[in-house]
């Protein structure tokens, strides 16, 4: 198996016995047959969308974590964003828009690391 694989499937092993709150804040303390986990911003794959203001959107349901990267630099994970939103954000005649208007403020956000 490859690495990358064998990795992820390691990490979905473990996140299934993690609650919420350690995968949002990417701690967790460990037992003898438990591995550390990972934060989740490693495994969500971002797609380049055509916006002005937004550079990429990726989504994860399992945790409901929407990743948005700036065109400024800035990347941001969104918690708690349920899958319709992350559908309309995605198909919106203007991405830059539907955030502000629909996701800006309203759900928990943390700044990701460059």
């Amino acid at each position: 198996m490859v690495p990358a694989v064998r990795q992820a499937a390691a990490f979905f092993r473990t996140a299934r016995r993690m609650p919420v709150r350690s995968l949002r804040e990417g701690w967790w303390s460990r037992t003898a047959n438990q591995t550390p986990a990972m934060f989740l911003t490693n495994l969500i794959i971002r797609v380049v969308v055509t916006s002005s203001n937004l550079r990429a959107v990726g989504y994860d349901s399992w945790s409901q974590t929407l990743e948005i990267e700036f065109r400024s630099g800035g990347a941001y994970a969104y918690y708690g964003v349920p899958p319709w939103v992350h559908g309309e954000l995605m198909m919106a005649s203007s991405h830059g828009r539907y955030f502000h208007s629909h996701i800006l403020g309203k759900y928990e956000y943390r700044r990701l690391p460059s």
